[in-house]
């Protein structure tokens, strides 16, 4: 009886194997079949003359780029914010003082956004401005003094999670 039910499974499993065999040769014709060159590899449909997949990945391409735009057009979505100083480096006196612009981009520019302004500590800098960009303003001036016994060092500017270093170089007298 074991050698019947062993025959029995040999059987069914072979008959299962040459069903899906079968069945994958008709549900899917090779490209000769199909009357097309062989360019599985090149991803190209079974239509003649047609590249589905290229087609495909160009088409979705296409609306991603049309989708953000819409989005950022609309306000659904925000460029990131980003600061910026009218200088690159501020050169500073030892015992004087200058104001630098400080320059928003990107972000809600229709909101009013905290502002703060930090010295170096022992720098011998100190630094003021205005306590927030206000609504629909892309700047404001900071100020920022440079004690007699000042060293060359650097001012930081922080809304939220952004932040950018000022470098400050003391000239002494």
């Amino acid at each position: 009886m074991g050698k019947a039910i062993l025959f029995l499974i040999v059987i069914v499993v072979l008959g299962v194997g040459f069903v899906l065999f079968k069945g994958s040769q008709v549900a899917v014709p090779s490209a000769e079949e199909a009357g097309g060159d062989s360019t599985e590899s090149s991803g190209a449909s079974i239509l003649p003359g047609y590249d589905l997949k290229n087609k495909t990945v160009e088409l979705a391409g296409k609306i991603k780029v049309d989708v953000k735009n819409a989005a950022v057009s609309t306000g659904a979505i925000n460029k990131p914010l980003v600061l910026k100083f009218d200088r690159e480096v501020l050169e500073l006196k030892a015992g004087a003082k200058a104001d630098v612009r400080v320059i928003r981009g990107g972000g809600d520019m229709a909101k009013a956004l905290k502002l703060d302004v930090i010295a170096a500590p022992r720098s011998g800098l100190t630094a003021t401005s205005a306590s927030e960009f206000p609504a629909n303003s892309a700047a404001v001036v900071i100020t920022i003094t440079a004690s007699a016994d000042s060293q060359d060092s650097g001012v930081t500017v922080r809304t939220g999670e952004v932040s950018k270093v000022l470098p400050v170089k003391v000239i002494k007298p």
